[in-house]
């Protein structure tokens, strides 16, 4: 049994680098969509940023081309935001993948984990049980010398 800890002991270790890896991963995407949802919003702070810039521009009054130029500013932003959240939907999609991956490299290692605790309580059992038959085996000899010595 002793052969087989050592190789589930192996095993153990190549589980543990397997969950820190899939953790490292898993930060990394988590951190890819805060990165991603950041950016929406400074896209949305730039837009109102700008509208206000406008408005108060537009009070003294402007052009139809400068209106233009307005339009089409705003409907780049609004193309960057569309495509900023679809690359953050494949972000989330990425992250809950990394997600699973680690939660099962974690249970893989969970159950290394409990099956060399059932072996040491094995042997811990088996030790007693070795303990409690010498002990017997003392008990009855004691007691075999008494009563040869009485008769």
């Amino acid at each position: 049994m002793a052969g087989n800890d050592k190789a589930l002991h192996l095993v153990l270790d190549l589980r543990k680098k397997q969950e820190n890896t899939a953790l490292e991963h898993y930060i990394a995407a988590k951190n890819k969509v805060a990165s991603y949802k950041d950016q929406i919003a400074q896209i949305d702070g730039y837009k109102q940023s700008y509208i206000d810039d406008m408005q108060r521009a537009g009070m003294n009054g402007f052009s139809a081309q400068r209106l233009l130029t307005f339009q089409d500013f705003l409907n780049k932003l609004d193309a960057i935001k569309a495509r900023q959240e679809y690359e953050l939907q494949l972000c989330i999609a990425d992250m809950d993948k990394k997600n699973k991956l680690y939660l099962q490299a974690q249970k893989n290692r969970k159950i290394i984990e409990s099956l060399l605790e059932k072996h040491k309580q094995q042997r811990i059992k088996a030790e007693l049980i070795k303990e409690q038959k010498l002990l017997d085996e003392f008990v009855v000899a004691h007691a075999a010398r008494r009563s040869s010595h009485q008769s």
